[in-house]
């Protein structure tokens, strides 16, 4: 028997630590009875009208020798018991319409304007009306026989509930002009009739039904390759909770490319270039969630131009000898691929590093142009002057002996004289004479 009663009472916790979530028909709807009601006159606008048996609409346009002042209808309902942070899935107003001074205002629009500041009905006049909220709540059309009219004032109630702002009720007026005498003014009952008093009708739901959070990735983006681009999905939002989490798929093939994360801001980088869509998935604090996409264009930087240069070896060339190019061009965000060389003799080479003889003696002009992997070029070109002489023959005798190592010996080490031409005697072609020189004898 313990037992039964242990189960029962567990049973009965969970139930009651079940979230609600109510429909219409799991909370009778409540209704409201005016707690204020009065009408305004501007005819006698110090007059005080909360205690009469009747609340009346008039619009202030009349003919054009005829005046009539306006009347306005002030209603107000305590809505404290209420509770707080429920959906509000109706409320109505409803005003009895039961007569009509003049013409039939059947087919007229009243407006109801919410109330933006407390008044008393015993007090309240025309010259004290409290302020609205300067624009129209709802507006509800005067029916062709007497009864209930209603407005929608759901919004405004949701937004009291949420603490968006205060209740002070309505104020309900008629807009339209007339023009001509005969007003039409329809009436209500008050709640100092008994009969048919104004209310309010709420239909509420103690948890209000979840709207998925609305994802936004921002937008469009563009970068560079290999370049950080970031992310922000700052720009989501949920109606009715928080959002929890954000992840991104940056090249929408389906797989995540990040974990739920706290913050909307994020980073990546595409080593390709390309146009990815991006998307963005959100969640909210009661498990909903969202996707949006946008896209990502992924472009080269703008090209840095290759330069073009070389040297060459021996740097006195004479003919039928290899002369040596040897390429130094560079290209700072990319690489070179390929070289075109013209010699200056009729001759070209698309190698990177040639080798070339010339065969008679002269001035030439060496030109290299290069192309870098995004198509630019550039050149460099400089003369070479090809000569007929035996390099190490100093004293020009027609033969290398120990007599020009001696030359060359006194003019390195003892400032004997010059070579001339000075050329002879760089005899491993770097372009100077020197003690490596002597290695080459």
């Amino acid at each position: 028997m313990k037992r039964r009663i242990l189960i029962g009472i567990l049973f009965l916790t969970n139930i009651l630590l079940m979230p609600l979530v109510s429909s219409t028909t799991d909370i009778d709807p409540l209704t409201f009875y005016s707690e204020n009601d009065a009408y305004i006159s501007q005819k006698n606008h110090d007059t005080s009208h909360g205690l009469e048996k009747i609340l009346k609409i008039t619009s202030k346009y009349g003919g054009s020798n005829w005046t009539l002042w306006r009347n306005d209808l002030l209603v107000s309902f305590d809505l404290s018991s209420l509770p707080s942070n429920v959906y509000i899935i109706s409320a109505k107003l409803y005003l009895y319409y039961y007569d009509y001074v003049d013409n039939d205002p059947a087919g007229r629009s009243l407006s109801a304007y919410r109330i933006g500041e407390s008044w008393d009905e015993e007090t309240v006049t025309w010259d004290d009306c409290p302020t609205n909220a300067g624009t129209i709540t709802i507006n509800a059309t005067v029916p062709n026989k007497f009864g209930w009219m209603n407005w929608n004032v759901t919004t405004d109630v949701q937004n009291y509930v949420d603490d968006v702002c205060n209740n002070y009720g309505w104020q309900i007026c008629d807009k339209n002009s007339w023009g001509m005498v005969g007003i039409p003014t329809p009436l209500f009952y008050p709640k100092e009739s008994d009969i048919n008093s104004p209310y309010i009708k709420v239909e509420y739901a103690l948890l209000k039904p979840n709207n998925p959070p609305v994802a936004d990735p921002g937008g469009p983006y563009s970068a560079y390759v290999n370049t950080s681009l970031i992310f922000n999905g700052d720009n989501s939002s949920d109606t009715y909770g928080n959002i929890t989490g954000y992840r991104w798929d940056f090249n929408n093939d389906s797989t995540w490319d990040t974990n739920w994360m706290n913050s909307s801001t994020t980073n990546h980088t595409y080593n390709s270039t390309g146009n990815y869509t991006v998307v963005i998935q959100v969640k909210d604090d009661r498990n909903g969630n969202s996707t949006n996409s946008t896209w990502a264009n992924i472009t080269l930087p703008p090209n840095k131009l290759p330069t073009a240069n070389f040297t060459y070896n021996p740097y006195y060339p004479i003919t039928d000898e290899n002369v040596t190019f040897t390429d130094i061009s560079n290209d700072s965000d990319g690489t070179i691929i390929s070289w075109h060389w013209t010699f200056g003799d009729g001759t070209n080479s698309t190698s990177q590093n040639p080798i070339h003889i010339y065969d008679t003696t002269g001035n030439y002009t060496v030109n290299l142009t290069i192309t870098d992997d995004r198509n630019d070029t550039d050149n460099f070109q400089r003369s070479i002057v090809v000569r007929d002489f035996i390099r190490g023959d100093i004293n020009d005798n027609g033969t290398v002996d120990i007599d020009d190592l001696v030359y060359l010996i006194r003019y390195i080490f003892s400032n004997g004289p010059e070579p001339d031409p000075i050329y002879v005697a760089d005899i491993n072609g770097d372009g100077e004479v020197n003690y490596k020189d002597l290695f080459f004898y």
